[in-house]
């Protein structure tokens, strides 16, 4: 029986594997990009825009992601000891079909239990396109050869966006450890450090590497999660680099407020 079954499988992927077939990634527009409850707020909205010119129907989940020292997250798969951090967050609708450009508001809402300690609470949203029945497969006519047969493929792609509860005090310090000369693709070059952010909770921020008053290289939009608390990360350059044993400033800005207020500025010594 299971070789019956493998075998018109195997044809008919053998078959869709031969045609020509361009390929249209399926996504979304989803807003804001991040979201941050603090104190006494307890609910957030998102917006899903269908950017795509056909019906699209997207699942919303939560998931949780962890960060490595790269800055690479990676979905956790095993929630056992995560339940509690699950139940908070209630969210309508899970399901959802757009029309081209149509747009859906998701409701999020955050109960936090009477006993919940101080500290930074993070989930990911995740809004996934399901994939839908082909919508067809151009046969040749009479007078087309068999060749002209065509087959379009939908790449799916979801969108997953930090959403942080921070309850009670919270704080993070930052610093930077080490600084030293990286080669990028291209023949390239950048400047690599170790950026630390110790505490209870996570940092948003914008980084520059300065020189007197030049602006040497920076990095815009990246964050440090907890607990990990590391992150190693290159700034490619912009400007020629100053002699071996110069002093760099590292200037760090506070992306999550408004203004982007100074968080701190750290001197680094160059040599390479």
């Amino acid at each position: 029986m299971l070789r019956n079954l493998l075998f018109p499988a195997f044809f008919l992927a053998a078959f869709f594997f031969c045609l020509p077939a361009p390929s249209l990634a399926t996504g979304a527009l989803v807003t804001p990009l991040r979201f941050v409850l603090e104190d006494r707020e307890r609910s957030a909205t998102m917006r899903i825009v269908n950017t795509n010119d056909r019906s699209v129907s997207y699942r919303i989940e939560t998931v949780l992601m962890e960060q490595d020292m790269s800055g690479r997250t990676r979905e956790i798969k095993n929630l056992e000891d995560h339940g509690d951090l699950l139940r908070m967050v209630r969210f309508s609708p899970r399901q959802i079909r757009l029309e081209p450009h149509e747009m859906q508001a998701v409701r999020i809402m955050v109960r936090k239990p009477a006993d919940l300690q101080d500290g930074e609470y993070r989930v990911h949203m995740k809004v996934s396109p399901l994939p839908e029945t082909p919508d067809r497969v151009q046969m040749p006519g009479k007078d087309e050869p068999a060749s002209s047969t065509t087959i379009t493929i939908h790449t799916l792609v979801s969108t997953i966006l930090p959403l942080i509860i921070r309850h009670g005090e919270t704080s993070v310090s930052l610093d930077a450890r080490g600084l030293e000369l990286e080669s990028l693709p291209g023949d390239r070059k950048a400047l690599k450090t170790l950026l630390i952010a110790e505490g209870n909770r996570s940092a948003f921020m914008d980084a520059a590497f300065f020189w007197e008053d030049t602006l040497i290289a920076e990095r815009k939009g990246f964050a440090i999660y907890q607990p990990n608390g590391k992150l190693n990360i290159s700034f490619p350059l912009q400007e020629d680099l100053p002699p071996s044993g110069s002093t760099l400033r590292l200037v760090l800005h506070d992306r999550e407020k408004e203004g982007n207020p100074l968080l701190k500025e750290i001197p680094l010594v160059l040599n390479y």
